[in-house]
């Protein structure tokens, strides 16, 4: 294995919703980052990919970014949508956003402007492309919760690629791994 991309809900399926200084935000986030220093050390996973969306995308990126200053193997790639999905985000969210992807080592933007249709299209594009170019898929999610969200999406879609993906339970902070599934002749 060498690359992983990242799903996850937006602040507002949090309890904490936009407050990031709450004490879950922060075990969670630190949590995020030690789980992809170990992938990085312990599985030789160097390659990262995020959605760049408000939330756990955003916090595994800048977990990269961070883990970037000491391991210089490792690798961000953000996976724009399309351009200005960042549009309606306060001034403090779109300077984040800017500091990623100024940051990253490589930038794909997969529509230069989302002209027509609902911008839900693009948002499904990005997942698909984040699950088809990863290794493993690391879901910031609680399996248990059965709601129609783009992560729901993005992890029946890896489900349904034979894709591994290891869960981080935003709740308990527990991990669990879901092997590759594999068909049998």
């Amino acid at each position: 294995m060498e690359s992983c991309s990242f799903t996850g809900h937006r602040p507002s399926r949090f309890v904490f919703q936009y407050n990031e200084s709450h004490a879950a935000c922060v075990a969670l986030k630190s949590k995020l980052y030690h789980t992809i220093r170990a992938l990085y050390l312990q599985k030789g996973i160097w390659q990262y990919f995020t959605g760049c969306a408000l939330g756990a995308d955003l916090w595994a990126g800048e977990a990269v970014l961070s883990l970037k200053e000491q391991y210089n193997m490792i690798k961000l790639i953000c996976v724009v949508p399309f351009e200005g999905q960042d549009r309606n985000w306060s001034e403090p969210q779109r300077l984040r956003y800017s500091r990623l992807l100024a940051n990253s080592n490589e930038v794909i933007t997969l529509a230069k402007v989302a002209r027509g249709g609902s911008a839900e299209q693009y948002y499904y594009a990005r997942n698909r492309f984040l699950v088809d170019h990863a290794d493993l898929l690391l879901a910031v999610y609680d399996k248990e919760t059965h709601s129609r969200t783009g992560t729901g999406n993005t992890v029946r879609y890896a489900q349904g690629q034979g894709k591994p993906i290891l869960f981080l339970n935003p709740n308990s902070l527990k991990l669990s791994y879901e092997a590759t599934k594999t068909s049998s002749s």
